[in-house]
């Protein structure tokens, strides 16, 4: 058996404008945390602004 023949196509799929996806989200990007989610799924698309005036940073292993 072929490996791309279980492969799915996501008919949800969709293209996205991300320079008006960005204005019509402007106000998420403004401090202290400055970011947002565009895409939530297996595959997970952040937008991050800056710069973050927050001083908590941390390091952990796996997901937060």
């Amino acid at each position: 058996m072929d490996q791309y023949q279980s492969m799915k196509i996501i008919p949800e799929a969709k293209l996205i404008d991300i320079q008006s996806w960005l204005m019509e989200n402007e106000s998420d990007f403004k401090p202290p945390i400055c970011n947002k989610m565009m895409h939530n799924d297996q595959l997970k698309v952040f937008f991050v602004g800056g710069p973050n005036e927050r001083q908590d940073y941390h390091i952990e292993l796996g997901e937060e």
